[in-house]
């Protein structure tokens, strides 16, 4: 797994909170603006977030760092 970011929560109204995607996975796959996402919490209670329908082609780690860059990432 490469961590891309940390990010800061925001609030959004009385009951929610809002966090930003990635750009760089937001690009890779291909997600735009009304797509779903499905949100999974497993048992170490990460969450897991899955772009349905969108490419799962295996990425290389090398390919994720050359798209973060591209993109101002830096990989923290």
């Amino acid at each position: 797994m490469i961590k891309i970011r940390t990010y800061k929560m925001s609030r959004r109204g009385d009951r929610g909170s809002v966090l930003s995607l990635p750009a760089v996975w937001v690009h890779d796959l291909g997600i735009q603006p009304g797509d779903q996402l499905d949100v999974y919490r497993d048992e170490l209670d990460r969450l897991i977030i899955v772009a349905p329908g969108k490419s799962t082609e295996t990425r290389s780690a090398g390919h994720l760092r050359r798209a973060m860059e591209r993109t101002g990432y830096g990989g923290e």
